[in-house]
């Protein structure tokens, strides 16, 4: 079960949003949080826990780690792989920790943190007990117990190897090679039944195949085995797919308004070793946008374009699809979109909902007009349904309000149409309509 804990995380002063500026995410967190167990933990092992670390941060933050003190002797800390989170973004990597090599119990405490950032840190305590490899019976251990591949392109074949052993007194028998995507994950020179003996091993040699889409990815392979210490060992492959060139942001989600006609920024960056591009077209962005400027600068590795939304852009929610096609290098980077396109005045609350009223019962609800842009302007007419009594309210300094009243001795039964029709003298918004539901009853 996945926990969310966020221990030690001091806020910074000033943060616009509610919650910590980083929270990391430990799957191996037992139920409740509380320490680590690190129990039955063999000579010369590491322990690999998958996290994954979300930023509230306005800046990027680098993750770093570190024991705390006193330090356990012969103990590591190392993340694999290295993580960077964008602001506001999310990442995933493993947290390695090696464990002493000396028998008996050992605990400590271990400090994921964001460089140059006071106080942004999440420590855990852990403890657990060091084992000799050699136990009773089949006993199942991995060599290394994971492996970090690190930054790879789209669509990459990366070749991996790790050793099965068996650190136990009896032949150990792998019942099952399982591996979470069949589509990306070989294996070779391995089969169902395999058997190890005693103090043997059995070198297993794999080929990756990354992911098409960017970002961090992780795959596993579990071992179903009949080891006294783990029926099941996972091996697990953590990276993070780099493009050659990539389009940032990738996906926009947004509301703007129409008459402010406001700028989109995107980039496209080429990876570290990539050829300098500039920018060939933009597509598929019209009728919402148009493109101010397109990145054609020469050797940059990174290019700029602007968009602009369109004074005539249709007011309401869109989603589209959009294309950047890259000069000379034939490479065609996707930009999807989701908007939400308002006018200049809008009503809040959208819709009024009164549920579920008695009859000859007295129900008011207050509707306010915004303008986008802050400028004045006036109701100029209201057309209500008969069972609503509508009065438009201009305070001085204030925004329009409407004060929506249900008319007395309406007849049974539910009313979700008409909408309230106002209009008003703002030229780019004249027309605005207020949806109400109602019901009536005894």
């Amino acid at each position: 079960m996945r926990r969310w804990l966020v221990p030690l995380v001091l806020v910074l002063a000033g943060c616009a949003e509610k919650g910590p500026l980083l929270e990391i995410e430990l799957k191996d967190l037992p139920p409740g949080g509380g320490t680590l167990d690190f129990s039955g933990t063999m000579q010369y092992s590491a322990r690999n826990l998958p996290f994954e670390a979300r930023s509230r941060s306005g800046r990027p933050l680098r993750l770093g780690v570190r024991l705390e003190p006193p330090i356990v002797a012969g103990m590591s800390v190392r993340l694999a792989p290295e993580l960077e989170l964008l602001p506001k973004g999310s990442g995933r990597s493993i947290l390695v920790i090696g464990c002493p090599n000396t028998l008996g119990p050992f605990r400590g405490r271990v400090t994921l943190f964001a460089e140059g950032e006071e106080g942004l840190a999440v420590t855990y305590a852990f403890a657990g007990e060091i084992v000799p490899f050699q136990l009773p019976g089949p006993n199942i251990d991995l060599d290394p117990p994971g492996l970090a591949l690190d930054r790879v392109r789209p669509g990459e074949e990366r070749a991996f190897v790790f050793a099965v052993r068996n650190i136990g007194m009896e032949t150990l028998t792998i019942a099952e090679w399982q591996a979470d995507d069949v589509t990306s994950l070989l294996l070779r020179g391995v089969q169902d039944g395999d058997r190890i003996v005693a103090g043997g091993e059995l070198q297993v040699n794999g080929t990756l195949r990354a992911p098409s889409r960017g970002g961090p990815f992780e795959r596993s392979i579990r071992i179903v085995s009949d080891a006294k210490n783990a029926k099941v060992r996972e091996f697990r492959l953590a990276g993070t797919v780099v493009a050659p060139y990539e389009l940032l942001p990738a996906r926009l989600e947004v509301r703007l308004v129409r008459s402010l006609r406001p700028e989109v920024p995107l980039a496209v960056r080429a990876s570290e070793g990539e050829a300098p591009f500039t920018v060939e077209s933009v597509t598929g962005v019209d009728p919402w946008f148009e493109v101010v400027a397109m990145g054609t600068r020469e050797n940059a590795a990174e290019q700029r374009i602007l968009l602009r939304l369109k004074a005539d852009a249709r007011v309401g929610p869109a989603q589209f699809d959009a294309v950047v096609r890259l000069a000379s290098t034939g490479i065609v980077l996707r930009w999807s979109a989701v908007l939400d396109v308002l006018p200049n005045v809008v009503a809040d609350p959208e819709r009024l909902v009164f549920g579920k009223v008695p009859r000859n019962t007295s129900r008011t609800q207050l509707v306010h007009l915004h303008h986008a842009a802050g400028q004045p302007f006036r109701v100029r007419e209201v057309r209500a349904p008969p069972h609503l009594q509508v009065v438009v309210e201009h305070p001085p300094g204030l925004e329009p309000r409407l004060v929506v009243s249900l008319v007395p001795n309406t007849p049974l039964g539910l009313y979700d149409q008409p909408a309230i029709e106002l209009l008003t003298d703002d030229a780019d918004t004249p027309r605005i309509l207020v949806p109400v539901r109602v019901e009536i009853v005894e």
